[in-house]
C-alpha cells in the first residue's frame, strides 16, 4: 500500500491528458457532458472511454478497476483524493502498467508518471451521488 506522501506527491503533479480530443462542432449530444459551456469547443474525456478492468485479469473473480487520473479527468474534479478520501485507493504496479500499455490505454509517458487504481463499486458509487447527470 502507498504511502499518503506517495499519493500526495501524485496529486500534485499536473493533469495528465488521457488522449483528450476537442468537442467537435457535430458531436453527438451523447458525447458531450453536461458541464461544458453552450460553445462545445472545450476538451473533454467521454465516458465510453473510462477504461475499467479487472486485475490481475486471469482471475475470474478479481476486483475491478479504473485509473484515478482517467476518473478525475472524466468527471472534471482536481484534488480528487482530497475530495474523497474514503475511496480505495492503490498504486498500479509494473506488470499492470505494462497489461494497461498493451490494451492501448495509457502511453509510456503516463505510466512512468504514475498510476492509481480505484475500485470501480466505489467509482460508481461517487458517480452517481454526485454527478447523476454524468
Amino acid at each position: 500500500m502507498a504511502s499518503s506522501d506517495t499519493l500526495a506527491k501524485d496529486e500534485s503533479l499536473p493533469t495528465i491528458l488521457w488522449n483528450r480530443r476537442p468537442v467537435a462542432k457535430r458531436a453527438h449530444s451523447s458525447d458531450i457532458s453536461s458541464d461544458e459551456g453552450a460553445g462545445g469547443d472545450e476538451d473533454y474525456f467521454a465516458a465510453s472511454r473510462l477504461y475499467e478492468y479487472r486485475w490481475p485479469p486471469e482471475q475470474e473473480r478479481a476486483e475491478l478497476y479504473f485509473l484515478q487520473e482517467q476518473v478525475a479527468e472524466f468527471l472534471r474534479i482536481r484534488g480528487i483524493q482530497r475530495k474523497y478520501p474514503d475511496l480505495v485507493r492503490r498504486n498500479v504496479d509494473v506488470p499492470e502498467k505494462k497489461y494497461l500499455m498493451h490494451k492501448g490505454v495509457v502511453t509510456e509517458t503516463q505510466s512512468n508518471m504514475g498510476l492509481v487504481a480505484v475500485r470501480s463499486e466505489d467509482v460508481l458509487e461517487v458517480m452517481s451521488e454526485d454527478f447523476p447527470d454524468k
